[in-house]
């Protein structure tokens, strides 16, 4: 049996508790809104991979950028590398098997072919992150991928544009040797 007056004091407590562990769940959940929200805005999601047991998450981000939705989510790496294009597959899954070994971090820019969408052009990050535990366990590896694709056809518009200026500018004083 309580003392008199603990009662009270215990139901006061465990309400603050309950209350305290809402605030907890609802930062949360608000946290993980606004890191989607800015995933969507720069074009970017990323995954989780365990290499030990192939188990892969991907972010709701990443899965529409890959065009993935998520009644077929298979829960493995291969569903990243389906979408990179074929001339760059073989050297992101070397990356990533390096990145499994502790090597790293990568930064790689290579072709994103979307189920059902156009190619992108891409950034993708990966490197191991420690055990849960900060020993000696290997982690996952923790990737990024970002559409870059505006960014890498300006570029290139620039280069050419960049190029029609020196030919212009070329053939200008070419006609000015010629001219007089």
């Amino acid at each position: 049996m309580l003392p008199t007056g603990l009662a009270p004091l215990i139901l006061v407590a465990s309400h603050h508790r309950n209350r305290l562990e809402r605030e907890r769940q609802a930062a949360l959940r608000e946290s993980a809104r606004l890191l989607g929200e800015a995933q969507r805005v720069a074009r970017m999601g990323h995954f989780v991979w365990d290499p030990r047991t192939g188990e892969t998450e991907l972010s709701h981000e990443l899965a529409l950028l890959l065009g993935v939705t998520s009644a077929a989510r298979e829960r493995s790496v291969a569903v990243v590398l389906r979408a990179v294009a074929d001339p760059d597959r073989a050297r992101i899954e070397a990356l990533l098997g390096r990145a499994a070994a502790g090597e790293g971090p990568f930064e790689v820019e290579h072709g994103l072919i979307p189920a059902l969408g156009d190619r992108l052009e891409v950034v993708s990050h990966f490197e191991m992150t420690g055990g849960a535990d900060g020993g000696g366990e290997r982690g996952r590896v923790l990737g990024t991928v970002q559409d870059v694709t505006l960014r890498a056809r300006d570029e290139r518009e620039r280069a050419m544009l960049v190029a029609q200026l020196g030919e212009a500018r070329r053939r200008e004083a070419i006609g000015k040797l010629a001219g007089g």
